[in-house]
């Protein structure tokens, strides 16, 4: 019983909430507000693009550098291997002088 008293004292209180008017004038207010502002935006979005694409063209060129000079080491390393099982046959021959 008390439980319900408590819950419809709350429910009363509610009732009594009034809406709360908006000032009329507020809607032209924030509209004056964003016109008023200068419009600088064009030259930050131009150098923030423009780092942006500098950035991206560096890190694709760092990885296109990385695999030329990644393939230029393996091919190398094949040769020198080469050469080296070349040399291990002509060693292997032994020529005895009497």
């Amino acid at each position: 019983m008390k439980k319900e008293e408590w819950i419809n004292s709350i429910l009363e209180t509610a009732s009594e909430v009034k809406e709360v008017e908006p000032n009329p004038y507020l809607y032209h207010k924030i509209l004056n507000k964003f016109e008023s502002q200068p419009t600088v935006e064009t030259a930050s979005t131009f150098k923030f693009k423009f780092a942006w694409v500098a950035a991206i063209f560096l890190i694709i060129s760092i990885n296109v550098s990385a695999v030329i000079i990644y393939k230029s080491k393996v091919i190398s390393q094949n040769k020198d291997a080469a050469i080296e099982s070349m040399a291990d046959e002509m060693n292997a021959c032994q020529t005895y002088n009497y």
